[in-house]
């Protein structure tokens, strides 16, 4: 059988044979609980999944691209083989599990949660959930058989591969939030999924063109994140990780030639080291000081064993390369015309929403007259100040970028430090 888990290795031609899968399988997580116990977090999971042809032979939970455990899997789901008649032979297609992440670090309050499903044709499924930690005064989740939710019902918030129908249309994304990280991608994310004829991914950063660190992998899932719906004309995700990955823009360009592109930015300076504060924050960086991440930068992008093995996205170890805004938006600009991108600062953005949201919608071709609510997202106190002596090294080393984007895109940009 055919795998479709490859990642970034695809034609245009391959699209055309994805909706001849989609209905092979059928997995949906039920509900999904994580309650922070101490050090260690406990993660309960309820839900269905069967194979049209062969059958489940394997399940299990994933975190941080390493198994957590395996699921129970054959629990009695009568509702799920009558809601799907033929389709679904048997009535043992539920399950349950629960595992434990350990040693969490303090302020690890989400995350995302995967399961992958293995049929007897080494056919493979994965979903995906972003899940809130809750305390651990919250109720356990009763691993019984969930019978108040119908099959079926719920949208895609709730359970990203839910049923899709044999005349439902996906719409393939038309526009990208390509970052950068750390500079306010997230409160752009949610403030434009407010307008009403624009659809965002449920996962914000599906990061399915990039390779080494797909937060979905599977093509059947990925095109699922952009279900048809009517009144929506601009389908979009925001996955950071393409700005900065060399690989994304040529794929990209090949499968979505007319694609439009948000930028939101802001001094690298106070970005690298916000990025640093961020993998310190999660337990990914394991240097004490932010110094010494930069020092110790150059060994680890010439080390293809770190490259290969570190936990994280590898470029969100370049603190200083990643940062490098006018070498990412030349790569794309090799790639599309600069009428397909708008590039605005965090400052701006945060100085004047009302006036950028307007701007935003209007190169996105949807009412610009919509307002939408802009609080800010994703915001963190700091473990560690700044200091002076590093910023002034910072400064030199970025010295020029701005003004090279600024070049790139015909304007002069406001409220760099902000």
């Amino acid at each position: 059988m055919r795998d479709l888990t490859t990642g970034c290795s695809i034609s245009v031609a391959s699209i055309a044979f994805w909706n001849d899968f989609l209905l092979m399988v059928e997995a949906v997580i039920d509900r999904a609980v994580a309650r922070k116990m101490g050090a260690k977090v406990l993660i309960q999971v309820v839900g269905w999944a069967f194979a049209e042809q062969g059958q489940i032979v394997e399940a299990q939970v994933w975190w941080n691209h390493s198994p957590l455990g395996h699921l129970t899997y054959g629990i009695s789901r009568p509702d799920v083989k009558a809601h799907f008649r033929g389709r679904c032979r048997i009535d043992g297609v539920g399950y349950v599990g629960q595992v434990e992440i350990r040693n969490v670090a303090e302020g690890f309050d989400s995350f995302n949660l995967k399961l992958v499903f293995t049929t007897s044709s080494s056919f493979r499924v994965e979903l995906c959930r972003e899940v809130t930690i809750e305390d651990g005064s919250s109720p356990p989740l009763d691993l019984g058989i969930p019978s108040s939710q119908p099959v079926g019902t719920g949208n895609a918030g709730e359970h990203l591969m839910s049923h899709v129908g044999m005349n439902e249309k996906l719409a393939p994304p038309n526009f990208f939030i390509l970052g950068a990280g750390k500079c306010g991608t997230t409160s752009l994310y949610h403030a434009l999924k407010q307008h009403p004829q624009i659809h965002l991914s449920a996962i914000k950063e599906p990061s399915f063109f990039t390779s080494g660190f797909q937060v979905v992998s599977n093509p059947m899932q990925y095109f699922r994140l952009f279900p048809e719906m009517e009144g929506k004309t601009r389908y979009g995700e925001a996955s950071h990780a393409y700005f900065s990955s060399f690989e994304t823009a040529p794929v990209l360009r090949q499968l979505f030639p007319e694609a439009r592109f948000l930028l939101i930015l802001r001094n690298p300076v106070h970005r690298a080291h916000s990025l640093f504060q961020h993998m310190k924050r999660h337990g990914h960086e394991t240097l004490a000081a932010f110094e010494l991440a930069l020092e110790e930068e150059e060994l680890r992008f010439a080390d293809p064993l770190f490259r290969r093995n570190c936990p994280q996205y590898f470029w969100n170890y370049m603190y200083v390369r990643s940062s490098r805004y006018d070498l990412q938006l030349e790569n794309y600009l090799h790639h599309f015309p600069a009428g397909q991108f708008f590039v605005l600062t965090l400052g701006e953005w945060s100085s004047d929403p009302v006036h950028w949201q307007r701007e935003i919608f209007a190169f996105l071709g949807v009412d610009p007259s919509i307002r939408v609510s802009t609080e800010p997202q994703n915001q963190a106190a700091y473990l560690s100040v700044l200091r002076k002596e590093t910023k002034a090294m910072l400064a030199e080393r970025f010295s020029g970028v701005r003004e090279r984007v600024e070049t790139r895109i015909g304007r002069v940009m406001q409220h760099w430090d902000s």
